[in-house]
């Protein structure tokens, strides 16, 4: 029988390199042992290169706050370590939480979302994977990514069902970079050749646009341009208040240098409001920041006659203005 340690409030769990073989860390003879509340009252979970798959089996009514930290390198070596499916899993047994935090983590896609009549929502001869329905997420009011990729960001709305959801900071990835799946046994990315990308005008889901009914605020912050452009397209904000736009140049730049591409440093030029949103037209918008853009004086004129209602705006080390 498992003791259980009622006063426990705060787990963190953390490796500094993963040097072991794909053998998890945790892998219990029988998993049921373990479906009890271990933690009555725990409330905040932070893993550094753990997978929730490596945990045991358990429930966790009072949790607050997940932390997840993995670096994208060891996902594309480590194939049955991080993965959506234990993630999603593990969210089924928390339904309390309040902020989810994916810290340079992107999960490989290893499941499918499942249609209303239960049925998978990839065609016979597609890929196979674990089915999940959306999972209701009631308490979550937070939710930080980084870094997610903008190509791709849309195919992880339908696995969360998020309604009071009220802030979302995005460090998006740039627009080559694709989310890494893991169907039939095979690692490799989403293509556009095995699926449609998201039309400029059109959400996921057959063009429908997600609303965040309830979001007030939205921080993205771009490792480039073309990303920017395509992270939020299929997103509606009916109630923002508050919006941040960052253009993370030192990581651009980084990255350039790494593929030799000088162009890809450059491109720092804030774009048009109607090129990031389905709808530019942010009524409740109160607060704007933008952050290390080069700004030209048409672009500002045409990203301030969107935003009628605006009383705060602040420009932090942008060019040109």
């Amino acid at each position: 029988k498992v003791a259980s340690i009622p006063r426990l409030l705060t787990l963190e769990i953390g490796m500094q390199t993963r040097t072991l073989s794909e053998e998890p860390l945790f892998l219990p003879a029988n998993s049921r042992d373990y479906e009890q509340t271990l933690f009555p009252n725990l409330q905040h979970i932070c893993l550094s290169r753990i997978s929730l798959g490596e945990l045991p089996v358990i429930t966790v009514p009072g949790l607050r706050t997940l932390t997840l930290d993995w670096p994208a390198g060891p996902s594309t070596t480590r194939p049955t370590l991080f993965r959506m499916s234990p993630l999603l899993a593990f969210l089924q047994r928390a339904p309390g939480i309040e902020s989810l935090n994916l810290l340079k983590s992107c999960p490989l896609m290893d499941v499918l979302p499942r249609r209303p009549d239960g049925l998978a929502s990839a065609p016979t001869n597609g890929p196979q994977g674990n089915t999940f329905a959306p999972i209701r997420m009631a308490s979550l009011q937070y939710m930080e990514w980084s870094y997610a990729p903008p190509r791709d960001l849309h195919r992880l709305l339908p696995y969360f069902d998020t309604p009071n959801i009220q802030c979302l900071e995005l460090r998006l990835d740039v627009a080559e970079q694709r989310w890494l799946t893991f169907y039939d046994g095979r690692l490799e990315p989403y293509s556009s050749d095995a699926e449609e990308d998201l039309p400029s005008s059109q959400g996921a889901q057959g063009g429908k646009i997600r609303s965040f009914d309830q979001l007030v605020e939205l921080h993205l912050y771009a490792s480039d341009i073309s990303g920017l452009c395509l992270a939020v397209r299929h997103m509606a904000f009916p109630r923002l208040r508050r919006l941040k736009l960052a253009f993370m140049r030192k990581r651009a730049v980084r990255l350039a240098s790494k593929t030799n591409d000088r162009q890809r440093s450059d491109l720092g030029a804030l774009p048009p409001l109607d090129s990031i949103f389905h709808e530019p037209r942010l009524a409740t918008l109160v607060h704007l920041t933008l952050s290390e853009f080069d700004i030209d004086y048409s672009t500002a004129i045409s990203t301030l006659a969107y935003l009628r209602f605006l009383e705060h705006l602040t420009l932090e080390k942008c060019e040109g203005t």
